[in-house]
C-alpha cells in the first residue's frame, strides 16, 4: 500500500484496475473434531495483483496472508483441537487488494471423528456393529487399534470401561461379541438342531450321517461338540470350535456310527453341543443285531434274548428277596410265576425256565406237575448235558427235591462234585452242592471259603453273597478281616438288611483298628449304624470318618450325634464345623460352644461362621453371646486389620461396630467392608471375576472359591467381567447373582475422616456430589486429589475437571480461586471449558492467567463483556505495544459492542482489517472524541489501494485533513481523485477541489494531473474569481506549451486569452489504456453537402497521440460549416476493435470577440449564409486590415 501511495504522489497511475477472480464463491467443509484441516483457494487477476487476506476467526488462519502476482494460491488452516462436534465455525476471509476488496464466507461444520474403511467412513458403534458383521477381520484390527476408543466411545466412561475390561481377553472376536452384546448392539446367538433325536431301526454296517446346527443371528460363538458314546465318532479335528464352522447360519455336523463299538441290541448315545449360553443334546438310538442280514426274524430273536436275560435277572432278585425275608414264600411263588408266564410266550421251550417252573411247582407241593415237567425235558437235557453241564446239574438238583431219596441225592452229589472238580467250577454247581452236601452245613467256615474262592475267580453272584451273609450272620466270628470279599458281602447284607446285631458288633470291633480309606468300608459302617443306631457303632463310624478326613453336609449328623453322645474323639468338633451347612444358622449344641470357648483352633472362616451364628442367635442364647463377646471383638479387629471380608465377617463387623474400632489402621479395611458385594456364579468354567471401575485404570481380578467371590464396588456402572481358564473373557453372557453385604452407609463419612486418601471413598463421594449437584470446597479437594492420582483414568479426570470448572464458574463466591487455580489441569480443555475458565480468571482479576488460556484456546466463546476487561487490561500491561493476538481480541470485543477509549486507542494505533471495520472504528472514535489520525491514514491508504467507494473515502479524508495530514498522503489522495476526475471522468467532491486549489495557490509543486483536474474544474465554473482566472491562464499557457491541449480548453473562450495555437483548434479525445494503439478514421466535408459515410476507403487514418495517461487527442482546424465524421480503431493485446461513427458540424460563432483571422473567416461565412451583407463587408474590411498589419509587422525569418 505504501508503494501505491508513493506512486500516486509521484503522478504514476495504472489505467486499468485488475479484475479479480476467486476460485470459490464460498467455502463449506465438514471437519473431524480435534483435527487440523488444511486447504487452499486461488486469487487470479487479469494482471498482477497484490494484497492481503484476513480471517475473522482465530481458529482459521491464513498461511500466506500477503500475496502478489497474477495467480496466487492462498493456503489456510483450520485448527479444531478442543472444538466439540456439532459446532459450526462461521466466518469469512477478507481480501484487500489493488483490484478490489471482497469477502469469501466460510462455514466449517465440526463432525465426529471418522475412520476410513472398506465400508466407507465409520464413526459410531452402529457402524462398527455393521462392520463386525460384514468385515470381521477389519473390525478386529479396528477394535484393538488406538483409534477405536477415541472415535467410537467418545470419552463415555461406561463404554470405555466395558471396552477396556473386555479388550484384555485373549480372543479378540469373542471380545467384540461380548462388547456388542453388552452395549445392546446385538443379541445373543442362539442355536437349534434340525431334529432333537434320530432312531436307526435297522443297522448292518458303519454309517455316516449329519445333524444340522443352526445359529439364529450373526456373530461369534464358541462351541464344544462331543459325544458321550464310543460308537458315535464325530468328523471333527477338535472338540472346541467357533462360528467359523458355519456356512451362513448353518453347520452340518457329520458323524459316523461305528458298528464295532456297539453291543447287540439297542445302543443309546448323545452328541452334546455346548456354548456359553446353552446346551443342545442330540439323541441317537441304534438297533444293532449280530446277524449279518437284518430281518424281522433276527430282530425278534434279539428281542427274545433280551427278554430272557431280563427274566433270569428278575427271578434271581425275587429268590434273593425271598431268602432275605423281604417277601414271604407266597409272594415269591406268585411273582416268580408271573415272570415265567410272561417269558413263556416267547421262550416256552427254554429248558432253564421249565426247570425253574418245576422247582416252583415243588414248592407249591404240586409234585406230579413238577415231575411231569421234568420228564418232558429229560431227553433234551440228557442229549445236551455235555454242552450245558450247568443246566444238567440243575435238572438233577430239582429232580432230587421231588424224589426225596437220600441215596439218589448222594449219587447226584458225586456227579455234581465230579463236574465241579474237573473244570466246571461254576458258582451254580457250588450252590447246588451247598444244598445236597450235608458237610457244608456242618462246617460253615469251609462253605465260606468256597464262596470266597468263587469271588476271587471273578464269580460275583448276589446269590453267593446271600449265602456268605447267612454264614457270617450265624457265626460272626468267621468275619476276621475286612478285605474286598468281606466288604462286598457286608455291603450286600446291609443293602438287604440281613445283618444281625452280633455281626454288627463284630464289624465294629474289626473297624476299630481298621485304617481303610475305602468308600465301601465307610459306607458299610454308616449302614450298620443306621440299622442298629448303636453308640459303639457310631463311635467307630465317627472315628473312621475323621481318620479318613471326611467332612461335609452328608456326614454332619454323624458328627453332631457323636458330640451329643459326648464322645471324646480327637478333632471331632473341628470336623463338625467343617461339615455344617453354613446357610442354616441353627443353634449350636452346648458342648460345641463350650469347646470352642476354650479351645478354638478353627480357621478364620470357620471361626467367622461360629461367631456369626452366635450373634444371629444372641436373643435366644444371651449367656453364650455374653461369654463370647470379648473373643468376637478381638477376632473382628484382627480380621479387619488383615483386610478379610466375607458374609459371616460382615455379620460380626456389624455387631461389634464401635467408633473406637475405627482408626487410621483399620479405616482402609472398613472402607472395603462398606462396599463389599457377594457375587455368586455357578458356571464351572469361570475361574475369575474382574471388576473395573470406570474411574480407575487398574482392574481387580478375584478368583472364585466354591462359586463365590467377594468384590468391592464404589460407584455405579462398574464393569463386571468373567474369565475362564483359557483367559477368555465374558460379560453379559454369564449368569450370576450379586448381593450387597453392608446396607448401612451412615459410617462412610466417619471412615473418610480417618482416611482422606482412600481412592474408593473418593470415587464414591465424587460420584454422589456430581449426581446430586452438591459442591463444596471439601468436594473440590477430593476431586483435586483424584485429578493428580496416577491410578485415575484420563477420561474421568476430564469429567472431574469439567465439574470443578463449572463449580468455580457458576457457584463459587469465595476468594480462594487464585490459590486453587494451579491445581486445575489446563491441558486439552474443550472450547466450553476454556471459555468458562477464562471468564472465571477474569472475574477474579487473574488477567495474565486468563490471557495465557486465550493464547492456548482462543476467546470466541468468551462473553464480550468479560473479554473486554481482559483485553483492556492486557493493552495496559503491554503498554499499548503492537500484539497481533491482542489486536484480534480488541477487534472481537469491539464488534461485540464492548469497548472504551483504551480499546479504541489501541485499535487506532495497531488495527488493520477490512475497510468496513476500520470505518466503524473511526466512527466510534469520533463519538468518543478520540483522535483517529493514525487509523484514518491507514484507512485512506487502504481505500485508495483497493479502489473503495469515493464517498466513504472523501468523508474519512476530510476528517483526516482537518487534523493535519501528511503531505505524501494528501498528494496521493489529490492525484488519485484528479486522475479519476479527468482521465476516468468520475465526479469529484467539491471539497477536494478546494484543497487542491489551496495547495496549488500556495505552492508551485503539483503533479500535472492535479493541474489538469483543477483547470478542467475551472472550465465548469461560469464566474471565476480574478485569481482563479489568472491561475487558469497560467495553467493553459503551461499545458499548451507542453502540447497538452484538451477539448475542455474551448470553455475558457471569452474569459481568458487562449494561446493562439489553441484558439482555432477543434480537439477530438478518446480515453483508453495508454498501452493501446488508437487510430482515428475521419472524413471532412461541408454541412450543405452530404458525405457518404459508408465509403470507408475515403476515410483518412491517423494515429492519435497519447496526450496524457490514456487521453488520446487529435487536433482539427475547422471553419464555419465544416463537418467531420469519424470513428476510432483500438488495437489492444493484438486484437482490434472499432467504435461507432460520430459527426461534428462546426456552426458556432464567437459573438463576443474576434481574435484572429480564423474568427474573421468564420464570421464572414456565417454572415454570407445569413445574407447579412453589411456585416459581411465590415468583416471583410477588418480581415484585410489585419492581414496587412500582420504582413508588415511579422517578417518571415
Amino acid at each position: 500500500m505504501k508503494d501505491q501511495i508513493n506512486r500516486l504522489a509521484r503522478g504514476e497511475f495504472v489505467y486499468e484496475t485488475p479484475k479479480l477472480t476467486i476460485s470459490i464463491v464460498d467455502i463449506e467443509a465438514s471437519i473431524q473434531a480435534g483435527s487440523t484441516y488444511c486447504h487452499e483457494f486461488k486469487i487470479v487477476g487479469s494482471s498482477e495483483i497484490k494484497g492481503v487476506v484476513y480471517s475473522n476467526d482465530y481458529r482459521v488462519t491464513v498461511d500466506n496472508s500477503n500475496f502478489i502476482g497474477v495467480e496466487n494460491l492462498i493456503k489456510y488452516t483450520v485448527d479444531l483441537v478442543g472444538v466439540e462436534p456439532s459446532e459450526i465455525i462461521d466466518g469469512q476471509f477478507d481480501i484487500i487488494s489493488n483490484a478490489d476488496e471482497i469477502s469469501i464466507p466460510y462455514s466449517f461444520k465440526v463432525i465426529e471423528k471418522e475412520i476410513e474403511t472398506s465400508m466407507g467412513k465409520v464413526h459410531n458403534l452402529f457402524h462398527f456393529a455393521n462392520m463386525a458383521q460384514m468385515a470381521s477381520e477389519e473390525a478386529q484390527k479396528l477394535f484393538v487399534s488406538k483409534n477405536f476408543p477415541e472415535v467410537f466411545l467418545k470419552n463415555d466412561l461406561n463404554l470405555l470401561n466395558i471396552y477396556e475390561s473386555l479388550n484384555k481377553g485373549e480372543n479378540i472376536r469373542n471380545n467384540i461379541e461380548e462388547f456388542l452384546i453388552a452395549i445392546h448392539k446385538k443379541s445373543f446367538i442362539s442355536l437349534s438342531l434340525s431334529e432333537p433325536k434320530k432312531i436307526y431301526k435297522t443297522f448292518t454296517e458303519n454309517y455316516k450321517d449329519v445333524v444340522v446346527i443352526r445359529k439364529h443371528t450373526w456373530g461369534y460363538i464358541e462351541l464344544n461338540i462331543a459325544s458321550d458314546s464310543e460308537f458315535i465318532k464325530l468328523s471333527l479335528n477338535e472338540n472346541n470350535l467357533n462360528s467359523e464352522i458355519f456356512t451362513g447360519n448353518k453347520f452340518e455336523l457329520e458323524y459316523l456310527l461305528d458298528k464295532s463299538k456297539m453291543h447287540h441290541g439297542k445302543n443309546f448315545g448323545r452328541i452334546i453341543i455346548t456354548s456359553t449360553y446353552q446346551e443342545l443334546i442330540y439323541e441317537i438310538e441304534v438297533n444293532n443285531y449280530s446277524i449279518g442280514i437284518v430281518d424281522e426274524k433276527s430282530i425278534d430273536k434279539e428281542i427274545n434274548m433280551k427278554e430272557k436275560k431280563r427274566a433270569i435277572y428278575e427271578l434271581s432278585r425275587k429268590y434273593i428277596d425271598f431268602r432275605a425275608k423281604r417277601i414271604d414264600v407266597k409272594s415269591w411263588i406268585d411273582e416268580s410265576n408271573h415272570i415265567l408266564d410272561r417269558i413263556r410266550s416267547i421262550a416256552d421251550k427254554d429248558i432253564y425256565f421249565r426247570l425253574v417252573q418245576a422247582q416252583i411247582y415243588f414248592t407249591q407241593q404240586k409234585i406230579d406237575t413238577a415231575q411231569w415237567l421234568l420228564d418232558s425235558v429229560k431227553d433234551e437235557i440228557l442229549q445236551q448235558k455235555a454242552e450245558n453241564v450247568t443246566i444238567y446239574c440243575y435238572y438233577l438238583y430239582v429232580n432230587s427235591l421231588i424224589k426225596k431219596d437220600t441215596q439218589y441225592s448222594q449219587e447226584i452229589l458225586k456227579t455234581v462234585k465230579k463236574y465241579y472238580e474237573n473244570g466246571h467250577d461254576e458258582w451254580q454247581l457250588l450252590w447246588i452242592m451247598f444244598y445236597i452236601d450235608e458237610e457244608y452245613d456242618k462246617n460253615q467256615s469251609i462253605k465260606l471259603a468256597r464262596i470266597k474262592e468263587q469271588f476271587h475267580k471273578g464269580y460275583k453272584s448276589p446269590i453267593l453273597y446271600l449265602e456268605a451273609s447267612n454264614i457270617i450272620n450265624a457265626q460272626p466270628m468267621l468275619l476276621r478281616v475286612l478285605n474286598d470279599f468281606e466288604l462286598q458281602v457286608i455291603n450286600f447284607a446291609c443293602k438287604y438288611n440281613i445283618i444281625n446285631e452280633k455281626l454288627a458288633q463284630q464289624i465294629c470291633e474289626i473297624c476299630k483298628n481298621e485304617k481303610s480309606r475305602s468308600k465301601t468300608f465307610l459306607r458299610i459302617l454308616n449302614r450298620v449304624y443306621n440299622i442298629y443306631n448303636n453308640d459303639q457303632m457310631l463311635n467307630v463310624l465317627c472315628t473312621n470318618l475323621i481318620r479318613n478326613e471326611i467332612s461335609g453336609p452328608n456326614v454332619f449328623e454323624i458328627y453332631e450325634q457323636s458330640i451329643l453322645k459326648n464322645f471324646r474323639i480327637t478333632k471331632l468338633y473341628e470336623f463338625y464345623m467343617d461339615s455344617i451347612d453354613e446357610s442354616k444358622m441353627k443353634i449350636f449344641p452346648k458342648m460345641v460352644l463350650l469347646y470352642f470357648a476354650y479351645n478354638n483352633q478353627l480357621d478364620y472362616d470357620k471361626k467367622a461362621f461360629l461367631y456369626a451364628n452366635i450373634i444371629t442367635n444372641k436373643e435366644k442364647e444371651k449367656d453364650t453371646y455374653s461369654s463370647y463377646r470379648k473373643q468376637i471383638e478381638l477376632f473382628a479387629i484382627d480380621q479387619i486389620r488383615r483386610g478379610r471380608i466375607n458374609e459371616n465377617l460382615i455379620i460380626i463387623y456389624k455387631d461389634i461396630w464401635d467408633k473406637s474400632i475405627l482408626n487410621k489402621e483399620t479405616a482402609e479395611t472398613i472402607s472395603k467392608i462398606l462396599f463389599t458385594y457377594k457375587l455368586t456364579c455357578h458356571n464351572d468354567k469361570i475361574k475369575f471375576v474382574i471388576v473395573k471401575h470406570k474411574e480407575l485404570l487398574k482392574e481387580i481380578k478375584i478368583p472364585f472359591v466354591k462359586h463365590v467371590a467377594y468384590i468391592q464396588m464404589y460407584t455405579e456402572n462398574c464393569s463386571i467381567v468373567f474369565e475362564d481358564e483359557f483367559k477368555v473373557r465374558k460379560k453379559d453372557s454369564i449368569s450370576f447373582e450379586i448381593k450387597r453385604l453392608f446396607e448401612d452407609m451412615s459410617l462412610v463419612n466417619l471412615v473418610y475422616d480417618e482416611n482422606n486418601y482412600d481412592l474408593g471413598l473418593l470415587q464414591y463421594f465424587c460420584e454422589g456430589n456430581r449426581k446430586y449437584q452438591k459442591h463444596s470446597m471439601g468436594y473440590l479437594k477430593m476431586q483435586n486429589y483424584l485429578n493428580h492420582s496416577n491410578e485415575v483414568t484420563p477420561e474421568f479426570k476430564r469429567e472431574l475437571r469439567n465439574s470443578i470448572i463449572h463449580y468455580y464458574y457458576l457457584e463459587y463466591i469465595g476468594d480462594e480461586f487464585e490459590q486453587n487455580f494451579p491445581e486445575i489441569n489446563t491441558e486439552n480443555l474443550t472450547q466450553t471449558e476454556s471459555s468458562m475458565l477464562i471468564e472465571t480468571c477474569i472475574m477474579h482479576g487473574m488477567y495474565e492467567d486468563a490471557y495465557d488460556l486465550t493464547l492456548l484456546y482462543g476467546y470466541r466463546k468468551v462473553k464480550p463483556q468479560r473479554l473486554f476487561k481482559l483485553c483492556r487490561r492486557m493493552i495496559e500491561i503491554t503498554d499499548y505495544n503492537c500484539n497481533e493476538f491482542i489486536i484480534g481480541m480488541s477487534e472481537y470485543v469491539f464488534l461485540g459492542k464492548k469497548y472504551d477509549d483504551v480499546v479504541l486507542e489501541y485499535l487506532v494505533s495497531n488495527f488493520n482489517g477490512t475497510t468496513k471495520t476500520m470505518l466503524e472504528i473511526c466512527d466510534a472514535c469520533y463519538n468518543f472524541n478520540i483522535d483517529a489520525h493514525e487509523l484514518e491514514e491507514r484507512l485512506i491508504s487502504q481505500m485508495i489501494f483497493s479502489n473503495s467507494k469515493q464517498l466513504q473515502l472523501d468523508n474519512v479524508f476530510e476528517k483526516y485533513y482537518e487534523r493535519g495530514a501528511k503531505d505524501r498522503i494528501v498528494e496521493a489522495y489529490l492525484a488519485y481523485n484528479s486522475y479519476n476526475y479527468f482521465v476516468k471522468e468520475k465526479d469529484m467532491n467539491e471539497n477536494v477541489f478546494k484543497i487542491l486549489e489551496n495547495r496549488m495557490f500556495s505552492s508551485d509543486e503539483a503533479t500535472i494531473v492535479c493541474e489538469i483536474a483543477l483547470l478542467k474544474y475551472y472550465s465548469t465554473i461560469k464566474l471565476l474569481e480574478e485569481k482563479q482566472l489568472i491561475f487558469a491562464n497560467k495553467l493553459l499557457d503551461k499545458l499548451c506549451t507542453e502540447s497538452k491541449i484538451f477539448s475542455f480548453f474551448k470553455k475558457f473562450e471569452n474569459r481568458v486569452t487562449l494561446p493562439f495555437y489553441a484558439m482555432d483548434k477543434t480537439i477530438i479525445e478518446f480515453r483508453t489504456n495508454p498501452n493501446n494503439k488508437v487510430t482515428i478514421n475521419y472524413i471532412t466535408g461541408d454541412k450543405n453537402k452530404r458525405v457518404d459515410s459508408d465509403k470507408k476507403d475515403e476515410y483518412v487514418k491517423e494515429t492519435m497521440k497519447n496526450t496524457f495517461e490514456g487521453v488520446f487527442t487529435k487536433e482539427f482546424t475547422m471553419l464555419y460549416g465544416d463537418t467531420l465524421e469519424y470513428y476510432f480503431t483500438v488495437i489492444a493485446n493484438g486484437s482490434e476493435t472499432s467504435t461507432d461513427n460520430k459527426k461534428i458540424i462546426y456552426d458556432s460563432i464567437n459573438t463576443l470577440n474576434t481574435n484572429g483571422r480564423f474568427d474573421f473567416i468564420n464570421d464572414m461565412l456565417a454572415s454570407k449564409e445569413l445574407h447579412d451583407m453589411a456585416t459581411l463587408h465590415k468583416l471583410m474590411h477588418g480581415y484585410c486590415v489585419q492581414d496587412y498589419v500582420t504582413g508588415v509587422v511579422f517578417k518571415p525569418l
